[in-house]
């Protein structure tokens, strides 16, 4: 079981096919009600975000690192894993993400794209629709395109309750999202081991 008490919650219902969210609140159990029809939903998730160099290496002692601490933080709970999608640690933290999904199916494997323009649809969101249960965008359209994968992390990090990182050193945009999360006190954990 994680330690996880939950803090995004919902309540929802649905008839036959409508979803309907109704709230959102603090709680900590997931449930489903049936009154006369229909199905009331009541339920909690956490959000656990990576960040890394795109610069990467992958290795089995990491992959047992990344896996363990989702056992360990989500356990069985709901949780929605955010992806950034790029550069080689982007891909083995969704490679990790999708193997614990594989034996956590409450768990969820989220795209989050910086961009939304018709061009990025084509050339980057199509592929990656097979490898994510969902794509979502945070609304970044009044921020500069060029800083758009900069405003993203943070938005990432912001949503998280928890962010498991591989930082090696003290430069680059992984880095700038590593001290977002430590100034937004976010539960951090460098599998790299390296005190930053």
């Amino acid at each position: 079981m994680g330690k996880y008490f939950g803090k995004k919650c919902f309540l929802s219902f649905l008839i036959p096919s409508l979803r309907v969210c109704v709230a959102t609140f603090e709680g900590s159990i997931f449930s489903v009600h049936s009154f006369g029809g229909a199905l009331f939903y009541f339920g909690c998730y956490m959000i656990v975000t990576f960040c890394g160099h795109s610069q990467y290496t992958g290795t089995g002692e990491d992959e047992q690192k990344i896996i363990s601490l989702l056992t360990e933080i989500v356990g069985d709970h709901h949780a929605e894993l955010y992806l950034g999608g790029y550069g080689s640690f982007d891909a083995f933290a969704r490679k990790c993400a999708k193997k614990y999904q594989e034996s956590h199916p409450n768990t969820r494997l989220i795209f989050v794209t910086p961009y939304i323009t018709i061009d990025y649809q084509k050339n980057h969101l199509d592929y990656n629709k097979d490898l994510y249960d969902e794509i979502l965008y945070p609304n970044l359209e009044d921020k500069p395109l060029k800083f758009a994968i900069s405003y993203r992390n943070e938005w990432m990090v912001e949503q998280a309750d928890y962010v498991i990182a591989y930082i090696t050193h003290d430069w680059g945009g992984a880095y700038q999202t590593y001290k977002h999360a430590q100034r937004k006190k976010k539960p951090l954990f460098n599998i790299s081991g390296k005190e930053i």
